[in-house]
């Protein structure tokens, strides 16, 4: 990737959400895939926010699973007056490279989960596969919307904010910092039946990412100013959707 191109591209996928909501037509459209393809008609905000953490090396990642000799498909069109005869003599090199350029790659060994379950109750899961110079790290609880009441609704999402906006001995800018110097990702998730964090580290950096996936999770400072903030980012949002006939519609349904 050349510099930009990456901001370019998550811009480009911001602006294409924005002009979807611009219209009823639009609406519709995003509320109807994203509730098709992923079970939840808002995805299309948390797969932007995922857009917007991506890295480099998250790209690196996708081109060595998929880009890949085997899963090769080869298409040509011959110029016009070529003969039957020349066209299969093309095909048939075509897929003697490709089976010469599959056969060269090393295929990495199965990977094998270890399970663990340590002293506290935690269930460890741990899987190896060096075919990526990347760790990613998961914690999930049993949580979000499921575990709230009425006087507590919202509360899972306020925490997944603040989580990441400083903990131990950073602040919020201090962390995002923090997290870029790493070159990984960090941030948590709540949905409807389940509350985590996700992190994502290059390999060589993956012991110092796992010492700030652990102060998020178990020293958040949660400072009031960010608090207060991330409170009223959210009651402007609820009074927003008032002002959208879907999310009305999709409220009364979901009560």
């Amino acid at each position: 990737l050349r510099p930009g191109e990456l901001d370019s591209a998550r811009i480009a996928a911001e602006a294409g959400l924005v002009r979807q909501l611009e219209t009823a037509q639009g609406r519709a459209r995003t509320l109807g895939w994203n509730a098709m393809v992923a079970g939840d008609p808002q995805f299309a905000h948390v797969h932007l926010d995922r857009i917007r953490a991506v890295r480099r090396h998250d790209i690196a990642s996708v081109m060595r699973k998929y880009l890949r000799p085997e899963n090769a498909t080869v298409a040509a069109i011959l110029p016009h007056g070529k003969s039957k005869r020349a066209a299969s003599a093309f095909a048939r090199q075509a897929e003697v490279r490709v089976r010469k350029a599959g056969a060269t790659t090393a295929h990495a060994a199965t990977p094998v989960d270890k399970r663990v379950v340590l002293p506290s109750g935690m269930v460890l899961i741990v899987r190896r596969d060096p075919s990526v110079p990347v760790v990613a790290m998961r914690a999930v609880w049993r949580g979000g919307q499921r575990s709230e009441d009425a006087e507590h609704a919202g509360a899972s999402t306020l925490l997944a904010r603040m989580l990441t906006r400083g903990c131990a001995k950073l602040e919020a800018a201090q962390f995002a910092a923090r997290v870029d110097a790493l070159g990984g990702s960090l941030g948590a998730v709540s949905g409807r039946n389940s509350f985590g964090v996700a992190g994502e580290w290059l390999a060589r950096n993956w012991h110092d990412g796992l010492d700030l996936f652990a102060d998020c999770i178990l020293s958040p400072s949660l400072p009031a100013k960010e608090l207060a903030r991330e409170k009223r980012l959210l009651l402007d949002d609820q009074v927003a959707q008032r002002d959208n006939p879907a999310q009305v519609v999709f409220r009364l349904f979901s009560e």
